[in-house]
This record gives structure tokens, sequence and C-alpha cells, in this order.
């Protein structure tokens, strides 16, 4: 069972683990799958995040985006991000919440990219087939069950989250997500957790 988007806590094998400052870098290489993230440049520079990936040549990039709970978004910090993962050849982890136009607009400027994941999802299905029709996946956790578009965003390419902090209470949520994903869909756990492995381990591995 495997966590596509968590925090850096406990370590463990089974969780991409994202941060989004420069203070939680020294964190990451206690995970074997790891993403060093800046969402603002108060949080870093993106020279700063260029070196921690160079230090780092398997690690991916995230979490990157746009918040409109948050005025200090910036589109050319997040055009910097992409225009990176597109240099390096990393994927990369996407936090969007409300700004999705100008998140797709960046997409297909620095189009071809390699492989992203649109972590926490709770949008719409037309907007979720946008980012996968540009090579995304979604990635849904608790919170997205409760969006109207849950059942549809479930016939999409997904994978499963928590956005926790890695830990025993991660772990219980994580496996509570998958078997109700799995009942949604009328499947057992074990095959769900075969799909998700499937979507995730090309990311994982570009």
């Amino acid at each position: 069972m495997f966590d596509a988007h968590a925090h850096p806590g406990k370590p463990s094998s089974r969780v991409l683990a994202c941060c989004a400052k420069e203070a939680d870098f020294p964190l990451m290489k206690a995970f074997p799958h790891r993403a060093y993230g800046l969402l603002w440049p108060r949080q870093g520079s993106i020279e700063v995040l260029r070196k921690a990936l160079e230090d780092d040549p398997t690690a991916l990039i995230g979490e990157v985006g746009l918040d409109e709970r948050f005025p200090i978004a910036d589109e050319s910090f997040l055009m910097d991000a992409l225009l990176l993962a597109k240099e390096l050849h990393r994927p990369f982890t996407l936090h969007v919440v409300g700004l999705h136009t100008p998140v797709l607009w960046a997409l297909k400027t620095a189009s071809p990219l390699p492989p992203f994941i649109v972590h926490g999802f709770t949008s719409s299905y037309e907007t979720a087939r946008r980012y996968v029709d540009l090579g995304g996946l979604i990635s849904l956790g608790p919170r997205s069950e409760r969006t109207r578009s849950f059942t549809r965003l479930l016939t999409l390419p997904f994978v499963l989250e928590t956005d926790m902090e890695t830990g025993p209470a991660q772990e219980k949520a994580l496996a509570g997500l998958h078997g109700r994903v799995a009942e949604r869909l009328g499947k057992d756990v074990e095959h769900l957790e075969e799909e998700m492995h499937g979507r995730i381990e090309p990311v994982l591995k570009a």
C-alpha cells in the first residue's frame, strides 16, 4: 500500500515524501522516495531547489504550485520550477488550490514535461481531465472523498494519498482510504494496490 503524498515524519519506504520549504530538505534523505519542493520564493530560491536536486539525483520535485488562499502565490516562481523539472528530467508534484487556470496554462507553456502528480485533488472532473490530458495523474485523499465529483474522478488515472505526516496515524488513514475506494469500485484491496503501483512506479522511476 503506497501513499502518493505525505510529509516527513517516521521514515517509510511506502510513501512519496514531499515538502514545500527549504527547512524540511534535511529530513528528506530518510525516505527512499522523496521530493524537494518550494511553493513561494520566501521559502527558498529556485537555485536552492536546483542545488538540492543536483545533490540528490534520484529525488523528485514537489510540492510546487499555486494556492488561492495565500496572496503570495507566484506564477513566475511556478514556471521556474516547471522549467527546472524539464531541464533536470525530474517528475514533480503539484499543489493547486483554486488557481487551476494559471497552473494549466503554465503546464501547457512549458510542455513537454516529465510525468507529474496533482496532489490532494478536490476540483471538478473536467479540470482533472485537463491535467490527465497533459500527462498527469490526479492524487486523491480523504478530502477528495467529500467532493461531488469523487465518483467520476475514480474513472480517471488516479493514485491515493493521505497528505499527513508519516507514522501510525498516516498508515491507518491510508489503509482506510484504500478500503473505501476499493469498495466503491467493487474491487478487492489487493487488486487496487496493484493498480496504484502500476500508475505510481513510472513516476518514481522516470
